[in-house]
């Protein structure tokens, strides 16, 4: 059995030297669990190109409903479908859920 004098001032010091040292090796490198590209997903989603690109009747096609009505359901359900912003990622957005949903 080993008995540790720490009755120096050097001797203690290095001994949380030591101790800091066993703790910061042990600590693993953290990953990043969510991908580059899903940072970029606002830019890059379908939703986005397509709410602005499509005219009426293109909508109606893609989507089923009319624009109008699109935006009529959306206020009706838009507060049972939001979710709430983390501090890793930002939720998808009502309108999306929605047109994902409806596709």
């Amino acid at each position: 059995m080993m008995l540790l004098d720490l009755s120096s001032e050097s001797d203690e010091s290095d001994f949380f030297e030591e101790i800091a040292d066993v703790v910061f090796m042990k600590q693993k490198k953290k990953k990043c669990w969510i991908s580059s590209y899903v940072k970029k997903r606002e830019k890059f989603r379908e939703f986005h190109k397509l709410i602005n690109e499509l005219d009426d009747f293109k909508f109606k096609n893609y989507f089923r409903v009319t624009r109008e009505q699109f935006y009529e359901l959306h206020d009706l359900i838009a507060v049972d479908i939001q979710k709430q912003n983390t501090n890793f990622r930002r939720a998808i957005g009502t309108e999306e859920r929605l047109a994902i949903c409806l596709r």
